[in-house]
């Protein structure tokens, strides 16, 4: 049995579908109402599989993750991700890119190298834009390495708006320096 989390902050609807062991299967984050949400999350329930929409102390706490992470404040991200259906590829820059800190970001090429797939920045790119837990893996905090924000699944506003809120100083559309992860860093 899935649960569909959804709520709202601000304009921002956040979602998440989580299992009955906790498990998150996919989040989402839209400005396109709670359809554009649900639908998203459902496109991640397997097959044949039930759903309802259910609050408990668990999916309260994966809810106020999403909705503190949207806001660019401090939130828990130790939760269970179930990856089994992602390739191996992606698996891994997800996990090198949980690693960043709030208040950084990282351009593709860096997180590539830190993912031990230097030169892979265009993959990198497809990893991020296939990413099926935004702000769990907070793919909002990959820019390029001009210091540009590059594209966001919620746009480039969006996503300017949460790294501001994490701290991020832009001069128009890029980044100050001092906040981007270099080699080795991670």
């Amino acid at each position: 049995m899935f649960t569909i989390l959804l709520d709202k902050v601000g304009k921002v609807v956040v979602g998440a579908l989580v299992d009955d062991r906790g498990r998150v299967w996919s989040t989402t984050m839209t400005e396109k109402g709670r359809k554009e949400a649900s639908d998203s999350l459902l496109r991640s329930l397997p097959i044949g599989a039930y759903f309802r929409e259910e609050r408990n102390e668990m999916n309260e706490k994966i809810l106020d993750s999403l909705k503190r992470a949207v806001m660019g404040r401090e939130f828990v991200n130790e939760y269970e991700l179930v990856m089994d259906r992602i390739p191996s590829f992606h698996r891994k820059v997800y996990e090198t890119l949980r690693k960043i800190p709030r208040g950084r970001v990282i351009s593709y090429g860096e997180l590539a190298r830190a993912s031990g797939s230097e030169g892979a920045a265009r993959a990198v790119g497809n990893a991020m834009r296939d990413n099926p837990f935004p702000l769990i893996v907070p793919c909002h905090r990959v820019i390029k390495s001009n210091l540009e924000l590059g594209g966001f699944g919620g746009g480039e506003d969006l996503k300017k708006r949460i790294l501001a809120s994490e701290g991020i100083v832009f001069k128009e559309r890029m980044a100050d320096k001092a906040s981007l992860i270099k080699h080795g860093e991670v």
